[in-house]
């Protein structure tokens, strides 16, 4: 086992990850982990991968994957672009070198914008998403501010047509106030555990408002990665380092939320202003998933529809 190997195995003992939790996380084969431990680089695909593998394992582990990389570099093989660029700079005189340095500078720019395409590519797809949610958002709150004026002057008019309609009417709008201040009274946002199946955390959430809703995840004392889902439809995933946190939206009419782990004992997390527990009894594995079922939205819908037919019955009767 080489400097490297051993330094990184080390550091995941003490993270306490298995090399299956390692491979769940980074998403790189077993094997090539094993490999990268044993300084068997031979084993892996190519040149570039050693370099990418071993600072993506860093930093799952809690490491400085760029300074490990520095440290090392006498030891770690070197791409076939990187020896040929080296081996053609000796050949140069020091003013062709200096001109080389810009083109050099542009490509690994390009090289990074590459790597960074797909993130650009989610940001602007949620970006498009909420825009559109808040567009008909908005025009449906325009459609009820345009039905008020009609609603007034309909009761204005049969105001004026019998004293009896109006007595109704006004009792009617009275009992429906009351009803909705004692439903707006009675919905609060609650979280209940619904038991532990190996890894996997289950929540039941009632009460939830229709809109404005966030995810917020956060590390304490060590880095962490998570990934937050709707619908087992991944948003987001990232690695926090410790101290730093990170807020995702809800989507409007979301039925289940996902939130995994890879360092539980130090996550945090919350929906809006609720606590979700992350290190609930009888879940003994480091990597795991709350999984937040959204319940009481249809059956609020349903006593709502309810009460409104009840009130059109009754003013019927009168």
């Amino acid at each position: 086992m080489d400097e490297v190997g051993k330094k990184l195995r080390e550091a995941r003992i003490d993270k306490g990850y298995t090399i299956d939790d390692l491979q769940q996380i980074t998403k790189i084969q077993k094997r090539y982990l094993i490999a990268i431990e044993e300084g068997n680089f031979d084993a892996l695909p190519g040149d570039f991968y050693v370099r990418a593998f071993i600072k993506q394992y860093a930093e799952t582990v809690g490491l400085d994957g760029q300074k490990l990389l520095d440290q090392y570099s006498d030891e770690l093989p070197q791409s076939a672009s990187t020896i040929a660029a080296a081996e053609e700079e000796e050949q140069q005189p020091t003013d062709k070198r200096r001109e080389a340095r810009p083109l050099l500078g542009a490509s690994t720019v390009t090289a990074r914008a590459k790597n960074y395409l797909p993130q650009i590519i989610i940001v602007a797809v949620v970006t498009i998403i909420i825009i559109i949610l808040s567009y008909f958002t908005w025009r449906g709150t325009q459609g009820n501010k345009r039905a008020i004026p009609s609603t007034e002057a309909t009761s204005s008019e049969v105001a004026k047509s019998s004293s009896k309609e109006t007595s109704s009417s006004a009792k009617s709008s009275s009992a429906k106030s009351s009803s909705k201040k004692k439903e707006s009274s009675k919905k609060k946002l609650k979280i209940t555990a619904a038991g532990v199946s190996g890894s996997q955390m289950n929540y039941t959430v009632t009460d939830l408002p229709d809109s404005g809703n966030k995810i917020t995840v956060a590390a304490s004392t060590q880095a962490v990665w998570l990934a937050v889902s709707f619908g087992n439809v991944q948003s987001w995933q990232g690695t926090l380092q410790a101290g730093a946190d990170h807020t995702v939206e809800v989507p409007s009419g979301t039925q289940s939320i996902q939130i995994r782990t890879g360092n539980a004992t130090y996550t945090t997390a919350k929906l809006n202003d609720q606590t979700i527990d992350m290190n609930q009894a009888g879940v003994t594995s480091i990597v795991r998933t709350a999984n937040l079922t959204i319940s009481g939205a249809a059956a609020a819908s349903s006593d709502q529809s309810g009460a409104a037919s009840s009130s059109s019955s009754d003013a019927g009767q009168d």
